[in-house]
């Protein structure tokens, strides 16, 4: 019984052996090569702006007019201010302008306060100033 019991153990073994020899030894076939002619195709890539469309929350494209920025001045120097102080900016706009007064000597800085959060649009006087700086906050 014991003898019976290692020859199946030695057999199976063998078998292992075996099958993990021919798998090692089996051979890959050689790729195939195929010649192919490349034909040279020329494209042109044209930049296009992207157009965004902002949806109201009921999913609804609401057209709006559009209008450049304004012109950014170079420096200060020289320049006519008009300075808006709006309610709730007691604290960081009186310093802004007292650092502007001092950095920029030569310019005038004409100054309004409101307890409102004043007009939507410049008026047609705020217009002729050279800047307009407006603060809002809490």
């Amino acid at each position: 019984m014991k003898r019976k019991k290692i020859a199946l153990l030695l057999a199976s073994i063998g078998l292992i052996l075996a099958l993990v020899l021919s798998g090692c030894a089996a051979t890959t076939p050689e790729p195939e090569v195929i010649e192919k002619t490349v034909t040279e195709t020329v494209t042109q890539t044209v930049e296009v702006e992207k157009t965004y469309r902002y949806l109201n929350p009921k999913g609804e494209f609401i057209p709006v007019e559009l209008h450049p920025i304004a012109p950014r001045l170079d420096n200060l120097d020289g320049k006519r201010i008009f300075f808006y102080q709006s309610e709730a900016t007691n604290f960081v706009l009186p310093t802004l302008l007292e650092r502007l007064k001092a950095d920029y000597p030569t310019s005038t800085f004409d100054t309004v306060y409101t307890a409102s959060f004043g007009s939507n649009t410049p008026s047609e006087e705020e217009l002729t100033y050279d800047a307009l700086i407006r603060g809002v906050g809490w």
